[in-house]
């Protein structure tokens, strides 16, 4: 995540006992973390009292003039703190030419040569528009996937007030992050020192904290509260979810066009399992989920409502912290595996989670809208038909589940009692053991 940086001039500690002429000048190396090419630009000079300063360029990373907070040099010896928890330590070779050391970023150590040159790499201009097509494909999926069953399960009537939530909300991450979440983390740093471990406990809840009030903010207003019901809650709250994860996309987006590697990238290659595409849709989801618990608790314990949002929040991103702080000294593509393995879970717990609210909400109307979205299926064992299963294997052309009419092949008392007026099969006096040991049965 990307933080507002303040300059500051280079603290110099003791007088060095060599020239300082041996130092001043551009030093540039190349890291290569996990097969990554990425180049190092360490600019010192003299300031206006005649005292050592500087600053570093990541040409890779896009990154240009960063403050250089402390300057070390000392027999020979150069050690230099960028701003946040990078620093260099090396020693001058005998021809002054070159600086041998280790590079130390968030906890970890890499060696590093820096070499003098007579100018800073040029920064080659990033072309973003590849993560900008995909955060409109992503808009563009989420209104139709998420939007359409939105649309589904709320009446015809409440439609134009759920676009309208929807709408709002879209600038709502922009909105919490810039202008509440920045100047509070700023804040707290000058405060708590940036890099106490005080301060790094309360980064972890800097994005619950800001971002759920971000999304209830509605509950303010006497006329929204006055059209919430326990009925309409769950598509409201997708709602409020969908328009949060859309602005937070594009956000997300801006984000990314700041590295000129990741600005490259084409759309395309934002649709893969964790990446851009996929993990965004999947957060809209997240954000409806979150806030349903909110507004399902909000009638009766408002601040209870809101926490439990908060809590699933930090729940989520909780993770994303471990791998920051490297927790168990794990490489990053072992951590990679295991965020979308946790991802990947997080989500289907949200999605388990909206189920049970859309069907305690209103029983009826949830079993009517997975009968119009899932559809119903025969059994080609028994020949019972019955309302699709939420989750299944699917294959293809063939999607294997649990039919709750047979047992290891063979038919089971089962009795229908007819079409109701909404076009579902009714099934009654169906065995608990045979739920229990029904096969997998393929239903095309």
């Amino acid at each position: 995540m990307y933080c507002m940086i303040s300059s500051a001039s280079a603290q110099h500690s003791q007088p060095s006992s060599t020239p300082d002429t041996e130092i001043v000048g551009i030093w540039l190396g190349t890291l290569d973390p996990e097969g990554e090419r990425v180049r190092v630009v360490i600019k010192i000079s003299r300031d206006s009292a005649g005292a050592l300063a500087g600053t570093m360029d990541s040409p890779d990373r896009g990154r240009k003039d960063l403050p250089i907070t402390k300057i070390d040099w000392q027999n020979g010896r150069l050690r230099v703190e960028i701003d946040g928890d990078r620093a260099f330590t090396g020693e001058l070779n005998p021809d002054k030419q070159e600086l041998v050391g280790e590079w130390q970023q968030s906890g970890g150590r890499r060696p590093l040569r820096l070499v003098r040159v007579d100018r800073a790499p040029e920064f080659e201009a990033a072309t973003a528009a590849g993560v900008y097509v995909a955060a409109a494909i992503t808009s563009l999926l989420a209104i139709l996937l998420i939007g359409r069953f939105i649309l589904a399960a709320t009446p015809r009537a409440d439609w134009r007030f759920l676009t309208q939530v929807m709408a709002v909300h879209v600038p709502m991450w922009a909105i919490a992050f810039y202008w509440v979440r920045l100047p509070v983390k700023a804040w707290l740093a000058e405060v708590l020192e940036a890099d106490s471990r005080a301060f790094a406990v309360l980064d972890t809840c800097f994005a619950p904290l800001t971002e759920e009030p971000a999304k209830l903010w509605l509950l303010l207003v006497p006329a929204f509260v006055g059209r919430l019901r326990k009925e309409n809650a769950p598509g409201i709250a997708m709602a409020i979810g969908l328009g949060f994860g859309i602005g937070e996309a594009w956000a997300t987006a801006g984000f990314v066009s700041q590295d000129p590697q990741l600005g490259r990238i084409p759309w395309y290659s934002f649709m893969t399992l964790g990446g851009f595409i996929v993990e965004r849709l999947m957060v809209c989801i997240h954000h409806g989920a979150m806030t349903a618990a909110a507004l399902r608790l909000f009638p009766q314990a408002p601040l209870r409502g809101i926490l439990c949002a908060m809590g699933l929040h930090y729940l989520g991103n909780f993770p994303n912290a471990l791998m920051a702080w490297n927790v168990g000294g794990l490489s990053h593509s072992v951590w990679t595996v295991l965020m979308q393995a946790w991802l990947l879970l997080f989500f289907s717990g949200m999605v388990a989670l909206l189920n049970h609210f859309f069907k305690s909400a209103d029983p009826a109307g949830w079993r009517g809208l997975r009968h119009r979205l899932l559809g119903q299926a025969k059994c080609p064992e028994c020949g019972l038909i019955y309302d699709r299963r939420l989750l299944a294997v699917n294959m293809g052309t063939r999607r294997y589940e649990r039919c709750p009419g047979c047992s290891a092949g063979r038919p089971t008392l089962v009795v229908l009692s007819g079409i109701r007026g909404d076009g579902l099969t009714e099934i009654t006096d169906v065995p608990p053991s045979s739920r229990r040991r029904n096969p997998l049965i393929p239903v095309r």
